[in-house]
C-alpha cells in the first residue's frame, strides 16, 4: 500500500504590482468615460420646462388658496405649468395674486 499523498496542483496567479495598477488606472478610467459619456446625454439631450419658473413660482410662492384662487383649480405643479402656458402675462398676475387673501373666509 502507497503511502505517499500527492497534493493537488493549485496554479498560482502572477500578480505583479505594476500589472494590477495598470489594470486597476484602466478600469476606472473606463467607468469615469462611461460615466461621463452618460451625464452629457442626460444633460445635453434633455429638454427643459419653458413653465417651470413660473410654476414654482405660484406653488412655493402663493398659498394653496392664492393658488387655486389665481388658477382656478388644483394648486399642483402640473396645473400651474399649463395655466402659466395659457398666460403669458403671468409675471404681473402672480405679483397681484399675493395680495390676495392667504386663507379662505368663510
Amino acid at each position: 500500500m502507497n503511502t505517499t499523498t500527492t497534493t493537488p496542483y493549485i496554479p498560482r496567479l502572477e500578480m505583479h504590482p505594476d500589472a494590477q495598477i495598470k489594470t486597476d488606472v484602466t478600469i476606472m478610467a473606463g467607468a469615469i468615460a462611461f460615466m461621463l459619456v452618460l451625464w452629457m446625454c442626460f444633460s445635453l439631450c434633455a429638454q427643459p420646462d419653458p413653465h417651470r419658473d413660473c410654476a414654482l413660482r405660484i406653488t412655493r410662492g402663493l398659498s394653496p388658496h392664492q393658488a387655486q384662487l389665481l388658477t382656478r383649480g388644483a394648486p399642483t405643479y402640473n396645473h400651474a405649468a399649463q395655466w402659466c402656458s395659457a398666460h403669458p402675462d403671468h409675471d404681473a398676475m402672480i405679483e397681484r395674486a399675493k395680495s390676495w387673501p392667504t386663507f379662505p373666509t368663510h
